[in-house]
């Protein structure tokens, strides 16, 4: 794919490496297929499940496409666009999920008016329901920037 052998990744530093995928004209086949061996790995492993190599070779299609079409949009058109705070105040994001066994987690991060991350929090909360593990990431993320003296928060 015109990447680095694996002789020549093992002297290189990790940001050149980087630098030289983000700057190759398959950049999205190349971070496609990282991301979807990545996750075929922790699925064999934490999981215990095996996937084909034919359904692997789709899901780096299908993700390769999926970013093509993410990154065609303008940033206002993309999901999960940021928007900084007004002046003076704090940007609150937060993100509480539930797995299949009901075990609940969250976490979130506060933000200045540049985006310069002010704190960031993630825990387990027990059992329970996405919603509620919604709720007490966002009772979180609010009581951590109340603590920290944090009046204007969006």
């Amino acid at each position: 794919m015109g990447i680095a052998s694996t002789t020549m990744m093992s002297t290189l530093n990790l940001h050149p490496w980087l630098w030289h995928i983000f700057n190759h004209e398959k950049r999205l086949l190349i971070l496609s297929t990282l991301w979807c061996n990545w996750k075929w790995r922790n699925t064999q492993v934490i999981a215990n499940t095996s996937w084909s190599v034919t359904y692997v070779s789709q899901l780096v299609r299908r993700q390769k496409l999926e970013c093509h079409l993410y990154c065609s949009k303008t940033p206002q058109e993309q999901d999960g666009y940021w928007a900084p705070p007004g002046q003076g105040d704090v940007k609150l994001n937060v993100d509480g999920s539930c797995s299949n066994q009901k075990s609940m987690g969250g976490g979130g991060v506060l933000r200045g008016g540049r985006g310069d991350w002010q704190f960031g929090f993630s825990t387990c909360y027990g059992q329970g329901s996405p919603f509620l593990a919604e709720i007490l990431a966002i009772r979180d993320g609010l009581m951590h920037a109340w603590r920290l003296g944090y009046r204007n928060i969006t």
